[in-house]
This record gives C-alpha cells, sequence and structure tokens, in this order.
C-alpha cells in the first residue's frame, strides 16, 4: 500500500515538473480547472433547489 503510494506520488510530481517547464500546458491546464470550478459553481446557484447532488 504504502509503496503504490510513492509510485503514485513518483508519477504524480514528475508529471507537475513537466508541466512547470511545458508553460503552455500548465497554463491550459489552470484555464481548465478554473472553468470547472466556475461551472461547478453556476450549477450549484442554479440548482441548489432541485439537485440531490452537491458537490
Amino acid at each position: 500500500m504504502l509503496h503504490k503510494q510513492k509510485i503514485v506520488y513518483a508519477i504524480f510530481y514528475s508529471y507537475m515538473n513537466s508541466l512547470k517547464f511545458n508553460a503552455i500546458a500548465y497554463s491550459r491546464l489552470c484555464n481548465k480547472i478554473s472553468t470547472v470550478i466556475l461551472y461547478i459553481f453556476r450549477n450549484k446557484k442554479a440548482t441548489r433547489k432541485n439537485s440531490i447532488y452537491t458537490f
């Protein structure tokens, strides 16, 4: 279990480091994250009354 977590963290950190060098991909990722967050907040405000699922 711990060994698998270490592997996942290593892959994640190497991925993040490669994104840091690739500024275009990094900015695209940030844009995607921000748009997803905005979309979730808009949906939360719009469908708070008739929605079962909460984010």
